[in-house]
């Protein structure tokens, strides 16, 4: 499967900081790929229309099995928001509970910086 590049949301224009979310998926088998994909691609449906969505882009290695995502939101409310929608739920799988999971603390840096770290490209240069 090709990367999904950088796609902005509704609120992909917020002034000053967003929350960023960066995760990296390894399933166990080759079978759960298919069913991750269309989990994946359903979460991102919905979260192209989420109010304070700013964008997100998906990346992988399929010969590993790994799957590296990244998304931006306007503030930790309107992911909280996000992850308490009927969305998750349905969609089940590692996503919905690595979305569910309360966050660690940042590396720090930019979005651009994360994106590199996970092998994703942004439209916005000097990130």
């Amino acid at each position: 499967m090709p990367p999904l590049p950088w796609t902005a949301g509704p609120a992909a224009d917020t002034d000053g900081d967003v929350l960023v979310m960066a995760s990296l998926l390894k399933l166990r088998s080759f079978r759960r790929v298919p069913g991750f994909l269309r989990a994946a691609l359903a979460i991102r449906r919905h979260a192209l229309a989420a109010d304070g969505f700013a964008g997100l882009a998906l990346n992988t290695d399929l010969p590993r099995r790994t799957f590296f995502t990244l998304s931006a939101w306007r503030d930790r409310d309107a992911l909280d928001a996000f992850i308490r929608s009927r969305v998750l739920e349905s969609s089940g799988g590692p996503l919905a509970a690595l979305m569910g999971a309360s966050p660690g603390p940042a590396e720090g840096g930019t979005l651009g910086s994360a994106a590199r770290r996970h092998g994703l490209r942004t439209r916005h240069e000097g990130c």
